[in-house]
């Protein structure tokens, strides 16, 4: 069976997978993200693209009817003038993550057709796949960087807003699949707002650069004319390859290219959705016949060149929507035939068939009854109002948090929780930033449209609390944690005990006791996993390296040590257990951090045996995050205050979640009945039969606490049947966890 790679889980990336998985092939797309849904911090968004859907499904091989809605109302804003226009062939679609999008169908399709996904794998180099693989990275500019395909900058603001029954009412409906379009001067481009699928969606976007002074006035213009009232911005740069009269291509070397780093993404910005699932299946038919698809490539880009010296020339004309305005006013005929020419060499569409088929001038403009969006009786727009309830910033904050590993379940006491943790300024600069990467201050305060120097401070700021990540550098940089595990153990690592300590953590207890979903828990990868007590391990049995703590010690270059947090938050809830709390290390790049921003201090490997000695004695369970290569850290547990461990003891089966690949054997001949063991497992798999020990297997997770404590050495470990190897990186275990519950639905 043939292997293809595909670096991209976009929609040409996805198409091409389908295709290809028909065929037989054995397709893997690899995925910098942590999930589907392309650019975190673009997405959910809303579209409307020019598409015949029936003959684009055709020609894609794909049924996309479901994916596409017809656009109802169009209205067209340019300078002074509005138009009311009419349309076949303009549709809308919604992108990201969510149930309803594109993207989400897609991946459906992929999974039901064999497509393995490998999340949160980053490729930045064209050289780090096999030839024939596929490329479909979408708008991020290091793979641009890496194949030395021109693209020119862009800049825009942009929000989005989801509307229900109670803020919209019966009026809902009047709003779906809309289209709201204006141009001025300040833009070489366009603002649109679109709605689909209860998602509101508006972009100001501009191929030179944007102030906030340009958004504030068409904003003001957006709201006076068109009735539409909009907050909750937020800045973002990118890369479109429209730079060059050239920029069509369909192979770098032994790599074939799809979707918008292919050039499939004409000049006039009409065709990206378009383009990227036409080019999808081209670059499936590159994998077979690279000639045949090198023809159809060019057959469907054969109007690029024109398209990009019209985009050019109007770009230069400074009179542009002036005489726009003034062709739509007083020829309105002659501007619907000349959209015909946006549609010459798309598949599906005949040279007789304009994307707008009639243009009416609206005059004078819309008074304030015929807003397109409700007022409430002070007259103040409810859009509006809910963009700047706080709430929404922080359920948009939850979001981000269930996209990127577990967060707990999403609700009031999450809510709660991440108003505590965040200002309304943090939030807002979590949002910005994409999860899994590091970035420095530049690039977060290019999305948010800031100051750098302000942004870095805040972003150092955030650091000191916690709630980021920081890689120290020329310059800094910083990546968002989860918040299990990562920022919760953050904030008890220094053992302090202020009023905000105890706060955080009655909110984090009410978190880790609230059930993920209404169901049963989804079945996902373990995070953590336990490590045995090596010495306790007979040395005929075999013990791997990742199965040795000593072993990750004597590789250690840092090592740093801290407070337990689980059972200092379990303390500042006056429940604590007496066990030792100086007993956590963090190691590699992680424990420099915890070094440099105070949560922990310096150990040498000498002192890192002594901790773990000490921790063993005093009948702790070692655990550490379930990675091979390297770890971040290993904790002392006990089954009374430890995250880890109380989850794992509450369930049916413990031994099914975070265990070791050893499991405890009593012999019954030797046992006297103490039941020393029997005290010591915190797992309660142990129990007395009369003068004999029982073990109940199932919530065995083969610690070896218990082997120390039997003073007949009545017990032993021994290797279970079936041993698992963990994850090699925490990149792969954390793409595993997502992926688990993507499929069960908790996500």
């Amino acid at each position: 069976m043939p292997k293809v790679t595909i670096v991209g889980a976009g929609l040409s990336g996805m198409v091409a997978a389908i295709h290809l998985a028909r065929e037989g092939d054995e397709v893997t797309i690899l995925e910098g993200h942590d999930k589907i849904g392309g650019m975190r911090h673009l997405h959910p968004s809303c579209h409307s693209t020019p598409i015949h859907v029936e003959a684009a499904s055709r020609y894609v091989g794909i049924d996309l009817t479901p994916c596409f809605k017809p656009i109802l109302s169009f209205q067209l804003g340019v300078k002074d003038n509005l138009f009311s226009c009419q349309t076949d062939t303009l549709f809308c679609v919604e992108r990201g993550d969510r149930p309803t999008s594109i993207d989400s169908y897609l991946y459906r399709e992929c999974l039901h057709h064999g497509v393995k996904f490998l999340f949160g794998t980053l490729v930045r180099n064209p050289d780090e796949v096999p030839p024939g693989s596929i490329l479909a990275t979408g708008l991020h500019p290091e793979m641009f960087d890496a194949t030395g395909i021109p693209y020119k900058n862009v800049y825009s603001f942009w929000m989005q807003a989801e509307r229900n029954e109670k803020l919209f009412g019966n009026l809902r409906a009047e709003f779906e699949q809309l289209l709201v379009s204006y141009m001025d001067d300040y833009t070489n481009d366009y603002f649109y707002a679109t709605a689909v699928n209860n998602l509101w969606y508006a972009l100001l976007f501009s191929r030179k650069p944007l102030s906030r002074a340009n958004l504030e006035d068409c904003v003001q213009k957006v709201r006076e004319r068109l009735g539409v009232s909009l907050a909750g911005w937020r800045f973002l740069t990118g890369c479109v390859p429209t730079k060059s009269f050239r920029n069509p291509r369909l192979f770098h070397g032994q790599r074939i290219l799809a979707g918008s780093l292919s050039g499939s993404m004409d000049p006039m910005f009409l065709f990206g959705i378009h383009g990227a699932l036409l080019s999808g299946k081209i670059a499936a038919m590159a994998v077979r016949d690279r000639e045949a698809a090198e023809r159809e490539f060019r057959r469907i880009n054969c109007n690029y060149g024109r398209t990009w010296i019209r985009r050019r020339l109007y770009e230069r004309n400074p009179f542009r929507n002036g005489l726009q305005a003034f062709l739509l006013r007083r020829f309105p005929g002659t501007a619907c035939r000349l959209s015909r020419q946006a549609t010459q060499g798309i598949p599906g569409y005949s040279p007789a068939e304009p994307m707008v088929r009639a243009i009416r001038k609206v005059a004078p403009w819309p008074a304030q009854e015929h807003r397109l969006f409700p007022t409430n009786p002070e007259g103040e727009n409810t859009m509006h109002e809910q963009q700047r309830r706080e709430p929404d910033l922080y359920d948009r904050l939850a979001d981000l948090y269930r996209t990127i590993g577990m967060s707990g379940p999403k609700g009031e006491a999450l809510s709660r929780l991440l108003q505590r943790l965040y200002t309304p300024e943090e939030a807002e600069t979590a949002l910005a930033m994409t999860p899994g990467i590091l970035q420095d201050a530049a690039a977060v305060a290019a999305r948010l449209g800031e100051d750098p120097s302000r942004v870095a401070a805040r972003l150092e700021a955030m650091a000191d609390k916690g709630l980021l990540y920081c890689k120290s550098g020329t310059p800094n940089q910083y990546k968002l944690l989860q918040l299990f595990p990562g920022v919760f153990e953050l904030q008890f690592m220094k053992g302090e005990t202020s009023q905000k300590d105890r706060e955080l953590a009655r909110l984090f207890d009410e978190i880790l006791h609230t059930p993920f979903t209404d169901g049963p828990p989804p079945a996902i990868t373990p995070f953590a996993r336990v490590v045995p007590i090596e010495q306790q391990i007979e040395p005929s049995i075999g013990v791997h390296t990742f199965e040795q703590v000593s072993h990750y010690i004597d590789q250690a270059d840092e090592i740093s040590l801290a407070t337990c947090y689980c059972r200092h938050q379990k303390e500042l809830m006056g429940k604590s257990c007496g066990a030792p709390k100086d007993v956590c290390m963090q190691f590699g790049p992680f424990a420099r951090f915890v070094e440099e921003r105070g949560f922990g201090r310096k150990v040498s490997r000498e002192e890192a045996h002594a901790v773990i000695r000490r921790a063993v004695e005093a009948g702790l369970v070692l655990t550490s995050n379930n990675t091979k290569k390297r770890i971040d850290f290993i904790c002392a547990c006990c089954g009374c205050c430890c995250g880890i461990l109380t989850s794992v003891k509450n369930s049916q089966m413990p031994s099914l979640a975070a265990t070791s690949n050893f499991i405890v054997v009593v012999d019954e001949q030797a046992c006297t009945g103490c039941g020393a063991c029997v005290e010591s497992c915190h797992m309660e798999a142990l129990s007395l039969d009369g003068d004999v020990v029982r073990l109940e297997a199932v919530r065995c997770i083969g610690c070896a606490v218990c082997t120390l404590q039997c003073p007949a050495d009545a017990l032993r470990m021994e290797r279970r049947p079936e041993s698992a190897e963990p994850p090699e990186t925490f990149r792969e275990l954390q793409a595993r966890i997502v992926e688990d519950l993507l499929k069960s639905g908790a996500l």
